[in-house]
């Protein structure tokens, strides 16, 4: 609470120092900002800055992809093309995340841009559904953060119109936001293995959901998949402990590792 005014205070000086550089209104800039907690933002460098960021200005994102990491090891980017009408629509997406990730997102921030013209209503329809099913199921460490943010922008260059009916699209949308998602969780802080959960037979997807994410974030059982694999009954622990919470009876004899 104590540094809440501040912290805003930088925010809004980093939106006005954009917004003259692109001679822009400062409430269309959109801000997102992650590193450590309770470290203020070098605002003086970020405005002092400014005018160089925007002379290099590119069509290749290597170098927001790079410049947005913190603890990341690794460059996360990706793009997808896809036909709509007889029509090209082009999605980019670059991303950052490695520690402090847990259900709901926490510590990450992923940006995807489209040219596809795209009302925000429909691109909230879009993006919640699919951000719940690859984002906010990723557990690297069972921390989570104070900032967080995943952004798909349109801007309509192509001249084509999608919703959320748009299948291509939608699903270039999922398809993008799961490679980045992946990319987050393999880069995970201290990270060997890349675990992916399964879960078939569950009574609903929200329990599907919760059961796999109970699984991906069990210390014990990440522990032995990092060791002597011998994972199986702590995988099978996890799920119990979680049905339990759920309301669920769950019979070990009905379930299969």
């Amino acid at each position: 609470n104590v540094m809440a005014p501040a912290a805003s205070a930088n925010d809004e000086r980093m939106a006005v120092a954009l917004a003259e550089s692109l001679e822009l209104k400062p409430d269309t800039v959109l801000t997102a900002s992650t590193g450590s907690i309770g470290v203020a933002q070098p605002v003086d460098v970020i405005e002092e800055g400014m005018p160089r960021l925007i002379a290099s200005l590119s069509e290749d994102p290597h170098d927001a992809a790079e410049a947005i990491l913190t603890t990341d090891l690794t460059v996360k980017m990706a793009s997808r093309r896809v036909e709509v009408g007889g029509k090209s629509v082009t999605l980019t997406a670059i991303a950052k995340g490695s520690g402090m990730i847990h259900p709901n997102m926490a510590t990450m921030l992923g940006f995807i841009c489209t040219d596809a013209e795209c009302a925000p209503e429909e691109l909230a329809a879009i993006l919640k559904p699919v951000t719940r099913a690859t984002f906010n199921q990723v557990s690297v460490d069972r921390d989570t953060s104070t900032n967080d943010m995943v952004l798909l922008a349109a801007n309509g260059a192509s001249g084509v119109t999608v919703t959320r009916e748009t299948e291509a699209f939608v699903t270039a949308v999922r398809e993008i936001c799961e490679e980045m998602a992946k990319a987050i969780a393999a880069d995970g802080e201290g990270a060997t293995r890349l675990i992916s959960i399964h879960v078939t037979g569950a009574q609903d997807l929200g329990s599907a959901r919760a059961l796999s994410r109970a699984v991906a974030a069990s210390s014990l059982f990440k522990a032995s998949l990092f060791g002597d694999m011998s994972g199986w009954g702590r995988c099978l622990a996890a799920v119990g402990a979680c049905a339990s919470e759920l309301g669920i009876s769950l019979e070990p004899s009905a379930v299969s590792v």
